[in-house]
């Protein structure tokens, strides 16, 4: 299952430093542990990810960690899988 969702700066430096995360899910509350995703792992689920958020297929896509951009328009974006704890 793929999800987007934002964090605050804390909650995201709190999640990488491996505090679990709750979730609620069908109505049902879990904790759970994050992994971060490297470049390899994001790669795979780019396309899904593509065409869930953006409704296009991108069969083609590539993950570039440290893409050049004009100063000011950089989005962090970390990745996750999440496991029970």
């Amino acid at each position: 299952m793929l999800s987007v969702f934002t964090l605050s700066d804390d909650a995201l430096d709190a999640v990488r430093s491996g505090e679990l995360v709750r979730v609620a899910v069908d109505g049902r509350i879990s904790d759970l542990s994050a992994t971060e995703l490297g470049p390899d792992a994001i790669q795979e689920i780019l396309p899904s990810l593509l065409h869930k958020r953006l409704r296009v297929e991108a069969e083609g896509a590539r993950w570039d960690p440290a893409p050049a951009r004009y100063p000011g328009t950089k989005i962090g974006q970390w990745f996750f899988a999440l496991e029970a704890g």
